[in-house]
């Protein structure tokens, strides 16, 4: 099947930062926010 290419994980608090990326173009691959309180 298809597996998608995570290029960043961002927590939830830094949101802004993910958008920053994204818009970036730098990030090869997806960009993924995990939810508050999760571990990584």
């Amino acid at each position: 099947g298809i597996r998608p290419v995570i290029g960043a994980t961002v927590p939830f608090e830094r949101m802004a930062d993910a958008h920053r990326l994204i818009e970036s173009r730098r990030c090869v691959g997806k960009v993924v926010v995990s939810p508050v309180g999760s571990e990584q």
